[in-house]
C-alpha cells in the first residue's frame, strides 16, 4: 500500500463545475481546509488574509455561499457572549439535503473543536488602532447612556464593552453621540449588517492594546478601514 500522503487537503470536484467566481472558490476551499470538509469557525480577518481578499469582500463571499447552499453559518455564543461563526461546508451534490437551519445560534461550548483559527494576533485587520479624542469637558455639557438613542449598533458595542470590563460604556456627550450614530449610520449604507458588526467588535475587543480603555470612538476611526468604507 502506498504511504498516506500529508500536507494536504481534498476539495470536492464539483465546486469547479458549478459556475463560482474566483473568489468563492477560494473562499469555500479554504474553510474545507479549516475543517478537513467539515466544521471550522474561521475569522473573517483570518479568512481575508488567507484568500487574498479584503476582509469586506470576504463577508460577502461567505454570505453569498451561505446562500448558494454551500455553506451553513451559525453564531456561536460562550460565557463572554458573541463569538466567531462556526461554518459547515456542504458539498455541492448535496445542496438542499441538509435538515439543519443555517444561522442558527449554538453554545460555543457545543461547538465543533476541529479548527480553532480564530484571531490570529498578526491579522492586517485587527482593529487596535487609536484614535486621539479630545474630550469633551464643558460642564454645560449634558452626558448621557450610549445606548439612549436605540440605534442597534450602540447595544451591540455596549454588550461587547461590558462582556470585557465588566460595566457599560461610558456615557458620552449628545454632541460625541451626534457624531458616534453619523458615522454608523454610514457603515449600514455601505451594508454593514448586525451580524458583521458583532464579528467586527468581537475582533476589536480580542485585539484591544491594555492601553487602549475600550470606548466607542478608536473602534469607529478603525471600523472604516476594516469595513473598507469610504470616509466621505
Amino acid at each position: 500500500m502506498a504511504p498516506k500522503r500529508k500536507n494536504f487537503f481534498t476539495g470536492p470536484n464539483a465546486i469547479f463545475e458549478i459556475g463560482l467566481n474566483p473568489y468563492q472558490i477560494a473562499v469555500y476551499l479554504y474553510i474545507s481546509r479549516c475543517g478537513n470538509n467539515a466544521s471550522a469557525f474561521p475569522s473573517f480577518p483570518t479568512i481575508a488574509e488567507k484568500t487574498g481578499m479584503g476582509v469586506r469582500k470576504a463577508k460577502d463571499v461567505v454570505s453569498e455561499l451561505v446562500e448558494m447552499g454551500l455553506l451553513e453559518r451559525q453564531h456561536r455564543y460562550g460565557e463572554k457572549g458573541r463569538e466567531s461563526n462556526l461554518y459547515k461546508v456542504i458539498e455541492p451534490e448535496l445542496r438542499g439535503a441538509q435538515s439543519a437551519p443555517s444561522n442558527e445560534e449554538v453554545s460555543a461550548s457545543h461547538a465543533p473543536t476541529l479548527v480553532h483559527d480564530m484571531h490570529g494576533g498578526s491579522a492586517p485587520h485587527a482593529l487596535y488602532k487609536e484614535l486621539s479624542i479630545n474630550n469633551i469637558r464643558d460642564k454645560d455639557k449634558r452626558y448621557i447612556a450610549l445606548t439612549s438613542d436605540g440605534h442597534p449598533f450602540l447595544h451591540i458595542y455596549d454588550l461587547h464593552y461590558k462582556n470585557k470590563f465588566g460595566k457599560s460604556h461610558p456615557d458620552v456627550s449628545e454632541e460625541q453621540l451626534h457624531d458616534i450614530i453619523s458615522r454608523l449610520e454610514h457603515l449600514q449604507d455601505y451594508g454593514v449588517d448586525e451580524d458583521q458588526l458583532h464579528d467586527a467588535v468581537y475582533e476589536h475587543f480580542n485585539t484591544l492594546p491594555e492601553s487602549n480603555d475600550g470606548k466607542i470612538f478608536a473602534f469607529l476611526h478603525a471600523s472604516f478601514r476594516y469595513f473598507e468604507v469610504r470616509n466621505e
